[in-house]
């Protein structure tokens, strides 16, 4: 039974709860599976290994969530054509795109499409208020933003931002295409 006593060992009594929930979930530093630090083979990006492991293994799962399965090979087709339209309106290395979307495969799809084009995303979570959003897409001065549904139906883009949804989405407004 755990119980609360304010007596002059409360404090150090707290501290020890404290440093074993810690020790608990914390593992060890000498811990194997903190040991990752692996040369790059060839010294190749991460978008690079990427599309060598989805030519090496397309039928490979590469991600799965509660939209199924989804293989390497259709994983990286998805996300070349993600590219494709970000490099055809100008997406450049020092460009910043904006990923408004969940945890879900279209999110990854959006997150390293952005990657292979070549540009930074920003995150935004959908349980941001749609000022936050509007603030932190106008302070990245992001021009494009991927838009997952249903966020699309959030007025959240700054003037100056044009909005890109997935192609399954119903509703759209001047501000926003689709791919």
């Amino acid at each position: 039974t755990i119980s609360w006593w304010d007596t002059p060992e409360t404090a150090e009594r707290m501290a020890a709860v404290l440093d074993w929930v810690t020790q608990a979930l914390s593992p060890d530093r000498r811990w194997a599976g903190n040991d990752t630090a692996r040369a790059l083979p060839d010294d190749a990006s991460v978008v690079e290994l990427f599309t060598r492991r989805a030519a090496e293994t397309p039928d490979s799962i590469a991600l799965d969530g509660p939209e199924g399965p989804v293989t390497y090979g259709e994983f990286a087709h998805r996300t070349a054509v993600v590219a494709a339209r970000l490099l055809a309106m100008g997406v450049a290395r020092d460009t910043v795109v904006g990923v408004f979307a969940d945890r879900t495969v279209a999110a990854m799809v959006a997150i390293w499409g952005v990657l292979r084009a070549g540009a930074a995303y920003l995150p935004l979570d959908g349980h941001l208020p749609d000022a936050r959003v509007n603030d932190l897409l106008t302070e990245a001065e992001a021009p494009i933003c991927l838009v997952q549904r249903p966020h699309d139906t959030r007025d959240v883009l700054p003037a100056n931002c044009t909005g890109i949804v997935d192609r399954k989405s119903t509703r759209l407004n001047s501000s926003h295409i689709t791919i």
